[in-house]
């Protein structure tokens, strides 16, 4: 009951963010990106809350490897980026769900792994669905 109702939850909010993004004038190569840089802070952050700097310094760790994905993308605005990008919301989402898994950290609401998950998991998918149809404006053109 509870998992379904945090899919519930988080598809809901998964359907603002990606309303906000479509009419905003967030709606740039960087709005996409930029949300999926702030998941590993929100880690980083419920580690500090807690003074806990083992927790802090794996949150890190592990979130060097998604900027690391976000500088690329950034740096090449491709198809492919595009699809690497989206692969890294679809890897956070499951980083997300099984994050218990890996290690504690204490600070880490008993909520928010589904919660964040779930976001993840669908907009990973949404950018899917915008760039296999061919409505994906995040590429910024080359000339």
């Amino acid at each position: 009951m509870k998992f379904l109702f945090l899919l519930i939850i988080g598809g809901a909010t998964s359907l603002a963010i990606i309303r906000l993004l479509k009419t905003s004038m967030m709606d740039r190569v960087w709005a996409y990106p930029l949300l999926l840089a702030s998941f590993p802070v929100f880690y980083m952050l419920f580690a500090l809350w807690i003074n806990d700097k083992s927790a802090m310094k794996t949150e890190f760790q592990v979130g060097l490897i998604f900027f690391i994905l976000i500088a690329v993308y950034l740096r090449y605005r491709a198809v492919w980026s595009e699809y690497l990008l989206a692969a890294g919301f679809l890897a956070h989402g499951l980083y997300d769900i099984t994050h218990d898994l890996f290690f504690l950290n204490r600070g880490v609401p008993i909520w928010w792994p589904e919660f964040c998950g779930t976001i993840d998991l669908f907009i990973g998918l949404f950018l899917i669905y915008q760039i296999r149809t061919g409505k994906s404006k995040y590429i910024e053109k080359k000339v």
